[in-house]
């Protein structure tokens, strides 16, 4: 039902707390409207992510879920294992809100949750729709050099499947925006504040109609488990974006003989393709791509955590801007 009057409107996110989420949080509430509870998933105990996402909200606030629910006082759900569907029912019943917002969620919200709301459920999924439907979009275009295709976001209508809910409107990143992780996430964080304070009201007054997903084959989401063994023809450039993209999780390998030692960093080019073999240390690896040697960073768990703490100095530098 269309509604006449222009109004604040109040949802409930479902999110997993990473930027991605957080941008269209806080973009949502610049832009006027309510958020009535905001909801995590996470097995029982330690949540690494929640624990990651409380310390950006310490150094980069605006790129944070914490921060958001702290800052407007909104009610934070924990959700763990097993879920009890009828009594969050019963409790999101109470909040009165107009819509349920899902990013990055993990888990299938059954309809009779969305069915709470007046405009239902809505879900941003990272890839345009219908390519790409699953639990690892981002990756899976990365791995498939498909960004400048498919790299985007989709805002649809949450149905009783992952990733085929009627599309409300799609905004593309381009190939650009996928050369490196951090300036990635904020493209793609940036794209998804732009769906939510702008595209979501019109749907919810609707002035924006849902448009059915075209129908065949369509590349999928799902990534082999472990990390993506670089192929024996890459070049510089496809080691570049392999490295940014997929390390330090699910992580980037090269096969080596019958090693496939697991690779952080690319520490130098040392000249044109040499012919030799490659040459295996305990911390660096030499190697010929197509068009260059390299030195490379073997993955060490000191590595790791020096990629996210230059991934959170990113956050706070960057601003947000619808």
């Amino acid at each position: 039902m269309k509604e006449t009057a222009a109004r604040p409107l109040t949802a409930v996110f479902f999110v997993d707390p990473t930027p991605l989420s957080a941008a269209p949080l806080h973009a949502w509430l610049a832009a006027g409207h309510r958020v009535a509870a905001v909801a995590v998933y996470h097995e029982v105990g330690h949540s690494p992510r929640m624990a990651r996402d409380r310390f950006v909200a310490r150094l980069a606030p605006r790129w944070s879920v914490t921060a958001a629910t702290r800052r407007h006082r909104i009610p934070l759900i924990e959700l763990s294992p097993p879920l009890d569907w009828d009594a969050l029912v019963d409790r999101l019943a109470a909040l009165g809100a107009d819509v349920l917002v899902s990013i990055g969620f993990s888990r299938l919200v059954p309809s009779k949750v969305t069915a709470t709301f007046p405009h239902g459920g809505v879900n941003i999924h990272p890839s345009l729709l219908p390519a790409y439907r699953g639990p690892q979009p981002f990756h899976a275009v990365v791995r498939d050099q498909a960004a400048g295709r498919y790299g985007g976001l989709t805002l649809h209508v949450m149905s009783e499947r992952f990733d085929r809910g009627a599309i409300i409107a799609q905004a593309a990143a381009g190939e650009a925006a996928y050369r490196q992780r951090p300036e990635a996430g904020f493209a793609l964080g940036r794209l998804a504040a732009r769906l939510v304070s702008r595209d979501l009201p019109r749907y919810c007054t609707g002035d924006l109609q849902p448009v059915t997903q075209a129908g065949g084959v369509w590349p999928e989401a799902y990534l082999e488990p472990g990390p993506l063994v670089l192929a024996p023809d890459a070049d510089l450039k496809r080691l570049r974006a392999v490295l940014s993209m997929f390390v330090p999780s699910p992580g980037a390998a090269v096969k080596v003989g019958e090693w496939t030692p697991r690779i952080a960093e690319l520490s130098r080019v040392l000249g044109p393709p040499s012919g030799q073999s490659p040459v295996l240390r305990r911390r660096t690896l030499d190697m010929d791509l197509a068009d260059a040697r390299v030195r490379l960073w073997r993955d060490e768990r000191l590595l790791r955590h020096w990629r996210r703490l230059r991934g959170v100095v990113a956050l706070m530098r960057e601003p947000v801007s619808v």
